[in-house]
């Protein structure tokens, strides 16, 4: 045996073997097919997407195969070409989602509840790091009774990025909730949607954001949501030994 080739494969190996007898023969093995136009294995790139669409970076990527399994990943780099190569497609089939969702509610009758000139939708905004000051948002708007996609969109605060066009967000992380919340529902709007109900946590700039695009529209709050905030609330009450005009109005 020659060489072998295991790093940055993904999780996969190449070894090509050599005889030298009467002729040199090469036999070369594979532990994956190459995708077509590209040095990249199936099974890495198969198993980079899927970490991805999970929900995990490259750190998640890194430590599970490498650090913890031993496997032979893919390196940052490579990891990031692998999404701006699935980029594209993961943004095709979420629009051709919502776009099948948006004619299932345009087929039903204008009077029906849930149908596109009478939509009960529910929002929310998700943050990408948890429990810090994050730099990504998104925020979804989907259809409550079924639960199909509808409008969605993104904010980053850094970064130079060469595979999406929009501009850098400029604002706060608690702003941005309420900007995509805009966004999102003015979209709603031009495509001529009427919602009539929405259901969300209990944050207020996304209420506002749909007050302002359908005046009428009725905005619930989770239940589960509120009861969570009110013990919140009772919580930080009981340390006080007394209340604020601020906790009187709440």
């Amino acid at each position: 045996m020659s060489a072998v080739q295991p790093t940055e494969l993904g999780g996969t190996l190449n070894a090509p073997f050599r005889c030298n007898a009467r002729q040199q023969r090469t036999i070369n093995f594979r532990g994956s097919a190459l995708v077509e136009g590209s040095k990249r294995t199936a099974v890495g790139l198969a198993l980079s997407v899927a970490f991805l669409i999970t929900g995990h970076g490259f750190a998640k990527y890194d430590r599970t195969l490498r650090q913890c399994l031993g496997i032979s990943c893919l390196s940052k780099n490579r990891y990031y070409d692998m999404i701006k190569l699935v980029y594209p497609h993961i943004t095709e089939i979420l629009d051709k989602m919502c776009e099948e969702e948006k004619e299932r509610m345009k087929k039903m009758e204008d009077e029906s509840l849930g149908s596109w000139k009478r939509a009960v939708v529910t929002s929310d905004g998700v943050w990408h790091t948890r429990g810090y000051f994050s730099k990504k948002g998104s925020f979804t708007i989907k259809n409550y009774l079924s639960g199909g996609l509808l409008w969605y969109g993104h904010k980053c605060m850094r970064g130079a990025d060469s595979v999406v066009e929009e501009e850098v967000y400029e604002g706060t992380s608690k702003s941005m909730e309420g900007v995509l919340a805009t966004e999102c529902y003015g979209q709603a709007k031009e495509e001529g949607a009427n919602v009539v109900c929405v259901w969300q946590d209990g944050d207020s700039s996304s209420g506002k954001s749909v007050k302002e695009k359908f005046t009428v529209c009725q905005v619930m709050k989770c239940g589960g949501h509120v009861g969570r905030s009110h013990t919140n609330n009772l919580k930080e009450f009981a340390k006080k030994k007394e209340f604020s005009s601020d906790m009187k109005r709440k």
